[in-house]
C-alpha cells in the first residue's frame, strides 16, 4: 500500500538556492553596485552577478534596495539628460521603462451628439459673425468668451 513516510519528509526536495544568508550577501553586493554605478541598471547587476533579473523581483527581503537603485536610476537620467550629458533620446527610453510618459490622455465620455446650426449672414462684418458663433457655443457651453473680446471693437 504505498511507502511508509519518514520521520523527516518535510525535507525532502531541492534545498532554496537562496537562503537568507546567501539573500544579505546579495544586498550587500547590490548596494555596493548601486554606489558605483552612476546610473544603475538591474539587468547589468544580475548579469555581473550570474542569475536572472526576475530572481531580484521574486525576493521581497531585496524590494527595499530594488526602490534606491531606481530612485537613483530615475534622478541621474533625468539631471544627465538636463545638462547634455547623456543621449536624451536613451534617458526618455529608459524613464519611460520605469513608467514616466510624455503623454497626457484625456478621454472624453459625451454620449449626447448635438447639432448646432449657426445662421452668418455675409452683410455681417467679421467680428458679427464671430461674436454670432461664440455666443452659440457658449449656449451649449463649448465655449466660454472673455467679457467684450468678440465682437467689441467695430471692424475697420
Amino acid at each position: 500500500m504505498g511507502r511508509p513516510k519518514k520521520a523527516n519528509s518535510l525535507k525532502t526536495g531541492r534545498p532554496k538556492k537562496y537562503t537568507p544568508a546567501v539573500l544579505k550577501k546579495i544586498i550587500a553586493k547590490l548596494v555596493a553596485y548601486i554606489k558605483s554605478e552612476e546610473i544603475p541598471i538591474i539587468a547589468e547587476f544580475a548579469y555581473k552577478n550570474n542569475f536572472g533579473r526576475q530572481m531580484l523581483y521574486e525576493h521581497i527581503e531585496l524590494s527595499d534596495t530594488i526602490k534606491k537603485l531606481i530612485s537613483k536610476k530615475e534622478a541621474n537620467l533625468e539631471k544627465l539628460a538636463l545638462v547634455g550629458a547623456i543621449n536624451p533620446t536613451m534617458a526618455i527610453f529608459s524613464l519611460k521603462q520605469l513608467g514616466w510618459s510624455d503623454r497626457h490622455d484625456m478621454n472624453i465620455n459625451k454620449t449626447e451628439h448635438k447639432t448646432i446650426k449657426i445662421n452668418v449672414y455675409k452683410e455681417d462684418t467679421e467680428n458679427e459673425k464671430l461674436a454670432r458663433v461664440a455666443a452659440i457655443l457658449e449656449q451649449v457651453g463649448i465655449f466660454t468668451a472673455p467679457t467684450g473680446s468678440i465682437g467689441a471693437d467695430s471692424e475697420n
